[in-house]
């Protein structure tokens, strides 16, 4: 749009000085002045005609990334689900820390308060709750 501007400003810049008396122009005939305004009509065409026919640049479009391409972050890996037999004999389904620890990249993040000792055979063992997880807003693929 400057570039217009500024042309158009030096075309009519150009036009009134060649109008202006001054003793050269004196002995311009008639002739000379209508060549010369002629020639001025057709450089402000020349320059219309290449600022009408730039072409317009295109939109800058910007894409959004897709919600389904986007990992969830909140979706717990199932192969850390394990039904665990307890001293008692009872068989409870936990997540295990040490697979959530090294399968699951948000494992800092989950709550505390959802943890939980089991003592089983093998002795004490930390495990996530999975009622508890779900309430606190993780979710995994259920069998």
């Amino acid at each position: 749009m400057y570039k217009s501007l500024i042309a158009g400003a030096l075309a009519l810049t150009l036009g009134m000085t060649s109008l202006a008396p001054t003793p050269a122009q004196a002995n311009m005939s008639n002739e000379q002045a209508w060549g010369a305004l002629l020639g001025l009509l057709i450089v402000g065409a020349a320059i219309h005609e290449n600022r009408d026919s730039r072409p317009e640049p295109a939109p800058v479009v910007t894409e959004r990334p897709n919600v389904t391409q986007r990992p969830n972050r909140n979706m717990l890996p199932e192969q850390c689900l394990r039904r665990i037999e307890t001293r008692r004999g009872e068989t409870v389904r936990m997540f295990g820390r040490r697979c959530m620890r090294n399968n699951y990249r948000g494992f800092n993040r989950l709550p505390d308060h959802c943890e939980r000792t089991v003592r089983t055979d093998n002795g004490r063992r930390s495990r996530f709750v999975p009622r508890c997880l779900r309430q606190a807003g993780y979710r995994w693929n259920r069998r």
